[in-house]
């Protein structure tokens, strides 16, 4: 409840909670954060988003019926990849998604994470953890035409 924004995968989602995809959103986003990111590997992200104002904090009995009116879940799909291996690819797609937020002078968004979704799929297309993060010029290329296609 004191994390303005939560991060995880399917996996974690299900030790946390016990619930996949939009469920596990709606569940996490209860417990008090502001945004969820859950991440679903080939078949993309959720993005939950709880508007302000609706009853900040965990909810309670009552209280849930409101906030579950108060929440936005955007899919955003991944892009296509050949995967060599998914090491690192989390690191990529957080590191991306905070940079494409912060550069913009914005909170994660599905700019953001469409921006993530481009360069964790170069991540899963090398080999290696740090040897496969896209370099400077391919995140720079990323995020320009990211921008311009949004």
């Amino acid at each position: 409840p004191l994390a303005d924004i939560v991060v995880l995968n399917e996996g974690e989602a299900e030790t946390l909670v016990g619930l996949s995809d939009e469920a596990a959103v709606r569940a996490l986003l209860a417990l008090g954060p502001m945004q969820v990111v859950l991440t679903r590997g080939g078949n993309g992200a959720l993005l939950g988003t709880r508007v302000p104002g609706s009853g900040a904090g965990p909810a309670l009995t009552q209280q849930a019926t409101s906030e579950q009116n108060s929440i936005s879940i955007e899919n955003i799909p991944a892009e296509s990849a050949t995967v060599a291996d998914t090491t690192g690819a989390g690191d990529t797609y957080l590191g991306t998604a905070l940079g494409s937020a912060i550069l913009r002078g914005t909170s994660l968004d599905t700019r953001a994470l469409r921006h993530a979704a481009e360069a964790a799929a170069i991540t899963v297309s090398r080999f290696g953890t740090r040897s496969a993060f896209p370099e400077e010029f391919a995140l720079t290329g990323i995020l320009r035409t990211g921008e311009e296609r949004l």
